[in-house]
């Protein structure tokens, strides 16, 4: 076959796919194909909020509303959630192109499969299951908080040494320098989209008097100031 052979033939297999693509949006209804646009954002925030359980990062995704969870189980790379997503136009087809005003509102509800291995901006439709297969696990209440500024607060003041501290607040770093006495306190804020919130209780005794402080869950982040009887003792300066 001649080079003007060629360049038909591949010609013709450009118009069909281009006919294909056009006539396949033509019959996909506007709000069925809103679902799916809706589908990678949701599933885009739930791998920005993983979550604890599989539950926990499915509700993220329920907070949008219009979203059913149909599949939430598994752990690590086994974690499958299929939701059900509803979107709506007001639009019946792409054919409808009318400027007159129309009240009426279409709306299409269509299953999307999430796995660990999913490629960012990516939503693969499925087939709704029959049945819900849901882990109710979620994140575990928080615990009790080991001590509250107020508490630290009387600790200091009343006088209490080392010992004392440790007995009144086991969780406390404890520390004495130079006739200065120094208290951290890690506790737990609670679950936001299923991650723990750390806090920090910071207390220091000095001759100056008694100085008592809470870091928010930012500073106490991973590679950040941490919660720790040295940071009580020598505070970092205020930014300017």
């Amino acid at each position: 076959m001649g080079r003007a052979g060629v360049a038909v033939v591949t010609g013709a297999a450009v118009v069909a796919a281009a006919v294909g693509g056009v006539v396949w949006w033509a019959r996909q209804p506007p709000a069925a194909a809103a679902t799916h646009d809706r589908a990678v954002r949701l599933f885009d925030a739930m791998e920005t909020y993983p979550g604890t359980t599989a539950l926990d990062q499915a509700r993220e995704a329920k907070r949008y509303g219009d979203v059913r969870i149909l599949v939430a189980h598994g752990d690590g790379a086994d974690r499958v959630i299929v939701l059900a997503v509803t979107a709506t136009s007001s639009r019946a087809s792409n054919a409808d192109v009318s400027f007159l005003p129309d009240s009426t509102v279409y709306s299409a509800t269509r299953c999307y499969r999430w796995t660990p291995d999913r490629e960012w901006g990516t939503a693969d439709r499925v087939g709704c299951p029959e049945r819900r297969d849901v882990d109710p696990a979620t994140a575990p209440e928080p615990p009790a908080a080991s001590a509250t500024t107020d508490e630290v607060q009387t600790l200091l003041a009343e006088g209490a040494d080392e010992q004392a501290v440790r007995h009144r607040v086991p969780a406390a770093d404890v520390r004495t320098e130079r006739g200065a006495i120094g208290v951290a306190v890690p506790g737990i804020r609670g679950y936001a989209s299923g991650h723990r919130v750390n806090d920090c209780v910071l207390g220091r005794r000095d001759a100056d008097g008694v100085r008592v402080w809470s870091l928010g869950p930012t500073q106490v982040a991973p590679g950040e100031l941490g919660c720790t009887a040295d940071l009580a003792l020598h505070p970092p300066a205020p930014p300017h």
